[in-house]
């Protein structure tokens, strides 16, 4: 398959969030980290104010890793970082703040030890846009918007890009005071994926599953021996389901009452005489397929293994990849964010013809088993 050739749209993300991560860097190298043991006391440091817009100000790191926080709104203000910071001198500075532009209504230049950036507060975010890039020209530089968001316990400033009210984003988050006002910064690092289908990668494939399909009862005995004689082969035979509740049933045939209906399990018996009395009594019904499936190693051969099946009455049968994958180690439905437990390692379900290396889409779910929590993806 010829590779796709990524477009405007799709390079003018790349960039931004290469200009994002080159403000992680720069926290990173400037020793910031501090990690979630160190408690949240902030000095109030008056900042170095040169010309009353350019400012000078120490900042703290949240956390040492990127947090969710949600997006509540889209501000008019926005930010320019430049991506080669050798175009920044004082007199660039000052000319660009010495500037009036049209729909500004106020601009800083602002300085700390983890991030650089212009601020602009706007009247019309769009309109201050246009004439802040006639002020640049041509020199390097993105510009971010600011988004009000909230984490548990205060309100976080987002920089970013098409952001969207009601999201969850993974921010690196910085806090200063100044002029004893808090504010926090938080520097967007993707949308946290929602609902339960997010992209995996597969890290891993350790063997095959194999499931079909059946119409009538099987002899477990055949299956074992078309499977090749495996040791997690899992049977359920066919239903009968009555539409009545006081259908009585002849004999030692496994029965289960549920919702006003009979549902009957196909065993060795002949079930034409069943069928024929509940026609005679004027009763519908209708036949529940079954399942077979089970687990193979990776020299397993489909074909002869499709073939045996096929010969003792199993339909449409399929075969999936089994091995781990590699997902967001968080999801939102929308209102909460659900923590996903080993996402390095997770058990996955491919479609056929998966390999180590892919991404894929999977739908991520969840079992409670007593104290034991058991989650796995299967591929969509």
């Amino acid at each position: 398959m010829d590779e796709k050739k990524p477009g405007r749209g799709d390079r003018r993300k790349r960039n931004q969030q290469l200009m994002i991560a080159f403000v992680a860097l720069i926290m990173v190298f400037s020793g910031l980290y501090l990690g979630f043991g160190r408690e949240n006391t902030v000095p109030d440091v008056a900042p170095v104010n040169y010309s009353g817009r350019i400012l000078e100000y120490q900042v703290y790191p949240i956390g040492n890793v990127s947090v969710p926080v949600k997006v509540e709104g889209v501000t008019e203000d926005f930010v320019v970082i430049f991506s080669q910071p050798g175009y920044l001198n004082m007199d660039v500075i000052q000319s660009v703040l010495d500037e009036n532009i049209s729909s500004v209504r106020e601009s800083t230049f602002e300085s700390t030890g983890a991030y650089s950036f212009f601020r602009f507060m706007s009247l019309n975010r769009s309109d201050a846009m246009q004439g802040v890039k006639k002020v640049l020209r041509s020199r390097g530089y993105v510009m971010y918007n600011i988004y009000s968001g909230s984490i548990p316990g205060g309100n976080v400033k987002i920089i970013g890009n098409d952001l969207a009210v009601g999201q969850y984003v993974k921010a690196l988050l910085f806090q200063n005071v100044r002029d004893g006002l808090y504010e926090v910064v938080g520097f967007s690092q993707g949308v946290v994926p929602y609902g339960q289908v997010v992209r995996a990668n597969l890290t891993n494939v350790t063997g095959f599953v194999y499931g079909g399909f059946i119409d009538k009862y099987v002899r477990e005995e055949s299956l074992y021996n078309a499977s090749g004689n495996v040791s997690d082969l899992r049977l359920n035979q066919p239903l009968l389901d009555i539409d009545s509740a006081n259908y009585t049933v002849q004999g030692n045939a496994t029965v289960y009452y549920q919702l006003n209906r009979t549902f009957v399990e196909f065993d060795g018996r002949n079930m034409s005489g069943m069928l024929s009395n509940l026609k005679s009594l004027n009763v519908s019904y209708r036949v529940e397929f079954g399942g077979v499936s089970f687990t193979a190693p990776l020299e397993s051969d489909y074909n002869a293994t499709k073939k045996r099946l096929e010969g003792v009455g199993v339909l449409n049968v399929s075969r999936s990849v089994v091995g781990f994958s590699t997902v967001p180690p968080e999801i939102t439905d929308g209102s909460r964010i659900l923590v996903i437990p080993q996402n390095r390692e997770m058990p996955t379900v491919a479609l056929e013809g998966a390999r180590v290396g892919d991404e894929i889409n999977v739908s991520i779910s969840m079992m409670n088993l007593g104290n034991y929590t058991i989650v796995f993806a299967r591929q969509v």
